[in-house]
């Protein structure tokens, strides 16, 4: 899961040493970015929001996962865009490409997380309360066991900041499930590419 040169990380777990760092923070803490850009870290929704709307460009997410089985996962999406705080950072997609399959649109309408705005624990907004996993219900999804923040929409079928799946059920845990199948992921690696969108 090695970059290959013009790409901006964004978000990184899994490949530091030690210790996996903690994603439970609240908004603040995702606004800004935490961990090491070395390592595991979040880069922060005010840096991802600049980064991916500025007039002209065109931004496109790379989702590399490692599974417990050492195979790599991609996901890609050709028009990616995070807005700004005062809408709640929605998340703009685009086309998807890859093997990993479209977790963040998910199986149904329910699961779809485009346009979602960013959920932490002190910041709610998901489209549900409360929210149904199963014969579990949570006042929210960030609530659902992992405290950490991500798109929620109805908790979705895509949430690379939740807990590592050996700590957290499927409601709560680290995962990206496109489909029936639901991969134990080891690691992720989120990067942007910029490019001249050719619109002004």
């Amino acid at each position: 899961m090695r970059p290959d040169g013009g790409w901006t990380v964004i978000q990184s777990r899994g490949q530091g040493q030690g210790t996996p760092l903690d994603f439970e923070r609240c908004w603040q803490e995702y606004k800004q970015g935490f961990g090491d850009l070395r390592g595991d870290h979040w880069l922060g929704l005010d840096h991802i929001s600049s980064l991916t709307s500025q007039p002209g460009l065109r931004s496109e997410l790379r989702v590399d996962l490692l599974d417990a089985d050492n195979r790599t996962l991609q996901a890609h999406y050709d028009d990616f865009r995070v807005g700004r705080e005062e809408q709640f950072y929605p998340l703009t997609l685009g086309r998807y490409s890859g093997n990993a399959g479209d977790a963040f649109r998910g199986l149904g309408l329910t699961d779809n997380q485009e346009g979602c705005g960013f959920s932490t624990l002190d910041r709610d907004h998901d489209r549900c309360s409360p929210c149904v996993d199963g014969a579990q219900t949570f006042s929210s999804c960030s609530h659902a066991g992992s405290g950490a923040g991500w798109w929620y929409s109805a908790c979705g079928r895509a949430d690379l900041n939740g807990l590592w799946p050996e700590q957290a059920g499927a409601a709560s845990g680290m995962r990206w499930a496109a489909g029936d199948h639901q991969p134990a992921l080891r690691a992720s690696v989120l990067r942007v590419h910029t490019t001249a969108s050719g619109k002004v």
